[in-house]
């Protein structure tokens, strides 16, 4: 903590969430139903701590974590975090790659490894050290974490905490001190450790953890209703298994659930409704990556979202299109070219920058009720610092009203304006929608009359291509900046944001009239046939209007005379029939002929990485069977 009481040091939450309730749960294992109390974690975290100076671990030095119970990866690495090492925890599998890369100088592993560097096993959990002050913080790296395109991700202190703020400041909190979130997502990525564990952390809640290995439906269901969860954090395959249980037993195991959160990338829009209307719960969608510690946008908590977005920016979060070259592409919404930072105003702070600065107000029995033992850490770099009701400041019972008052005019004028947002953004979309199919039938005619050449008959020439064909013609790449940005790729750390604090993303999006974000694809999945450009998520999306699909993906493949094709891998319904026929028939009737799949693949699964993303380059590389 530093001098106004902010956290500067990850390890340091810990030690806040034990100095307030100690007693409180704050780990519990669902394999098992051992409880680590936050007193207890404290305890353990120092125990580990001290464990790996022992063995030689320094400031700065890296420590590569592989744990497959999630109670031992959590000690492990706020024990490594705590004496001031960086933290590397990795999944199943070889680990030479990884040792090779970041050198570390320990490694500790539940499992006989070959890696050449020294290894100690797992920490022991009922191992209990004396109170110890962590070393470093702020701007120092606190994790390596490995991308699916195996870069090292330098996130420091500084960025993570920041980002635990800015996620902190949404309302209502996704998660509030009473709350215990089952992380259903690896705590070796980005999403399951900064937004799950670190923001449980935050908060002081409670997380509860599956055992090792994938969990199933049925598995995941009964542990939300033993434990009593309230909030889960998944990503779309997650929702996807759970529609498999019966509606019935679906909605009784969910029922005390206050948030579901889905990210990784975009959640199906037949997925989100199949599971609102088998549970009555609405899914938070969000977007993020490593890079940015890992929260970017997040639809309203409890509000009216934009059909299709993964909402708006956090607080703090600036966000806008560029092109290829980095200049802002020139059509975007005001609200999205420069996001309010909640700390930017000068004077005395709003109740809204009041709320932004401190731990998330826990809601109990539907009333928003203030935990009185939970001090508000803020957000780094701002003015603004949360003074708690019962901290002895002078005229609290004025500070309440005032602040009380000024939240319900500020949640009126917020249902007003994104009232008149959404009516403005469906209005725009319309118009899209009406220009895009007409471009589409204009392409299609010119298309229908030209003879000859079989590419010519099944995309445009350059030249006669009057305008964009569709609404991803407006997609630029996403930049960001802002304090939870990371510091760059590991070693160096080079790569990061620029001079003038901005980082653009390999991923593209649209933004509506609301300033909310629409993600088209990532730029390099891109297909590009005989010059022209295809959107995967775009053809994905007409795929999944047919009932019998399941799931699709598309991909681009070598093509002699065009140079990629459209491949769309489709897994179908159980027990739907459909063949690549009626597929091109129906994609036929929505999209432009050179979008149309020139092949037609059906699977079981679809390939994911840990994250939930998909594997499109095993689509591509190593395609499956017919």
């Amino acid at each position: 903590m530093d001098s106004t009481n902010r956290p500067t040091h990850l390890a340091d939450l810990v030690e806040a969430a034990a100095a307030r309730q100690a007693g409180h749960p704050a780990l519990i294992d669902a394999a098992s139903d051992a409880t680590l109390t936050w007193g207890e974690l404290d305890a353990a975290v120092s125990a580990e701590a001290r464990r790996l100076a022992g063995a030689g671990v320094a400031a700065g030095d890296r420590v590569v974590i592989r744990c497959a119970r999630g109670p031992a990866l959590t000690v492990a690495v706020l024990g490594a975090l705590r004496a001031g090492a960086v933290a590397v925890p990795v999944g199943p599998g070889d680990v030479g790659a990884v040792v090779a890369h970041c050198t570390p100088r320990l490694l500790v592993d539940d499992e006989a490894s070959p890696a050449e560097v020294e290894v100690v096993g797992p920490p022991d959990l009922t191992d209990r050290g004396a109170p110890l002050a962590a070393v470093g913080g702020g701007e120092d790296v606190a994790l390596l974490l490995y991308t699916s395109e195996a870069r090292a991700v330098c996130l420091s202190h500084r960025a993570l905490l920041a980002n635990r703020a800015q996620a902190a400041a949404l309302r209502p909190a996704p998660v509030t001190p009473v709350d215990r979130v089952l992380l259903a997502q690896p705590l070796f990525h980005a999403y399951g450790l900064a937004a799950g564990l670190f923001q449980v952390c935050w908060a002081g809640a409670t997380a509860v953890l599956p055992g090792p290995g994938r969990p199933d439906a049925e598995e995941l269901a009964d542990t939300v209703a033993r434990h009593r969860v309230s909030g889960l954090a998944g990503v779309p395959s997650t929702y996807r298994a759970l529609l498999d249980l019966p509606p019935e037993r679906l909605r009784t195991a969910l029922a005390g659930l206050r948030l579901c959160t889905c990210g990784g990338v975009p959640l199906p829009r037949p997925w989100a409704a199949a599971f609102r209307e088998a549970t009555g719960h609405r899914i938070v969608e969000g977007y993020g990556l490593t890079e940015a510690g890992p929260v970017v946008t997040s639809t309203p908590i409890d509000g009216v979202t934009v059909p299709g977005s993964v909402g708006r920016p956090l607080p703090g979060i600036e966000l806008r299109l560029v092109d290829r070259d980095g200049r802002p592409m020139t059509q975007q919404p005001a609200a999205l070219a420069a996001a309010a930072d909640p700390a930017s105003s000068a004077g005395e702070p709003s109740a809204g920058e009041q709320e932004v600065a401190g731990v998330p107000e826990p809601a109990v029995a539907g009333a928003d009720a203030v935990d009185s033992s939970a001090p508000e850490p803020a957000v780094t770099g701002s003015g603004a610092t949360g003074t708690h009701p019962e901290a002895g400041a002078p005229g609290t019972g004025a500070i309440e009203v005032r602040t009380t008052a000024s939240r319900v005019a500020t949640d009126v004028l917020a249902v007003a304006e994104r009232g008149v947002a959404e009516f403005r953004a469906v209005a725009e979309r319309a118009a899209v929608e009406v220009r895009a199919a007409a471009e589409r039938a204009a392409t299609e005619v010119r298309a229908a009359v030209r003879t000859g050449d079989p590419v010519g008959d099944m995309i445009d020439d350059a030249q006669d291509v009057e305008g964009p064909a569709d609404p991803a013609s407006d997609a630029g790449l996403i930049a960001l900046r802002g304090p939870n940005l990371f510091s760059g790729y590991w070693p160096g750390p080079t790569g990061g944001p620029g001079a003038d604090g901005w980082f653009v993303t390999s991923d593209m999006g649209l933004l509506d009239g609301s300033g909310a974000l629409h993600l088209v694809d990532r730029s390099s999945d891109l297909v590009v046939v005989s010059g022209f450009t295809v959107y995967p998520h775009e053809v994905e999306r007409v795929l999944g209007e047919l009932p019998a699909v399941a799931e699709a993906a598309v991909v681009g493949v070598p093509d002699e005379r065009t140079g990629q094709v459209v491949r769309a891998v489709v897994v179908r319904v159980a027990g739907a029939e459909l063949d690549t026929d009626a597929v091109r028939a129906h994609c036929r009737t929505r999209l432009a002929r050179f979008k149309v799949p020139a092949q037609v693949v059906f699977v079981d699964e679809l390939p994911r990485t840990v994250a939930g993303r998909l594997a499109r380059h095993l689509l591509v590389d190593r395609p499956p069977r017919a």
